[in-house]
């Protein structure tokens, strides 16, 4: 006969404490989603999307894919230096990523789609990639070197969050700038598949299980780790709008 547990045997207490944890890490992560939109809402690049960007010069266009492409272009150093510094079973889902970032079946290698969304706006990217401009120096260098600084100079749990966190950016940088996109006047399906791609991406789920081991054994590594990634991108995204928004009209 099968034997009736008790409600002490049900369940250990470990594993509810462990469970209360994982909920409490869930609730951290949708309100630190919802604050980093907020605070992104306050950059002019998208708290008015559709006057501002429809007004844009040819300049300012083709200047704002140059940017965006060193703001994502260098995600390759990143990886690399992340699965360098990552357990097994982080290297796994490392790879993963790595391949999907190199296409599948229904779309190509995203260094292919954002070509495509920058020959939209006259932008090289092949160009870009040997021609890194003063802008590039000013602050993009800056915070590429940024992503790796932190990867070098912490434990392989507190990298994770770390990766973590950029992926959940995912979900809300990308939507803001499909919007941007589109309001430049990007308007054909292969210039706008990159955001769109970006946007249906289940990278940062693919984090979770791992990043929830790591909340229960030490939180406050993953909240260390999420607020330097929202503060580092927010400042990046100043960045790009202190050197667009001086061409619009009226704005000095």
């Amino acid at each position: 006969m099968r034997k009736e547990l008790t409600s002490s045997e049900e369940i250990p207490n470990e594993m509810i404490e462990n469970d209360a944890r994982r909920a409490e890490m869930a609730m951290f992560l949708s309100n630190w989603a919802e604050e980093y939109l907020l605070q992104t809402q306050q950059n002019r690049l998208f708290e008015n999307t559709s006057s501002e960007a429809r007004g844009w010069s040819d300049r300012q266009k083709e200047t704002f894919v140059a940017l965006l492409y060193h703001a994502r272009g260098h995600f390759y150093r990143f990886l690399w230096h992340l699965a360098n510094q990552a357990s097994l079973e982080q290297r796994k889902v490392v790879f993963e990523n790595i391949r999907d970032e190199l296409g599948g079946e229904s779309y190509a290698p995203h260094e292919v789609l954002f070509s495509r969304f920058a020959a939209e706006f006259g932008t090289d990217v092949q160009k870009e990639m040997f021609g890194r401009t003063a802008l590039w120096d000013h602050f993009l260098a800056g915070f590429n070197d940024g992503h790796l600084r932190f990867i070098l100079t912490h434990e392989s749990d507190a990298n994770w969050a770390f990766f973590s966190a950029y992926e959940l950016l995912d979900n809300v940088d990308y939507v803001n700038l499909l919007n941007l996109a589109k309001a430049m006047g990007a308007c054909k399906p292969e210039a706008l598949e990159f955001f769109e791609v970006h946007i249906g991406s289940t990278h940062h789920e693919e984090t979770r299980r791992l990043l929830s081991d790591i909340w229960v054994a030490n939180p406050d590594s993953v909240r260390e780790a999420f607020a330097f990634i929202a503060q580092h991108q927010l400042r990046m995204w100043r960045g790009i709008e202190s050197v667009i928004m001086p061409y619009a009209p009226g704005v000095r």
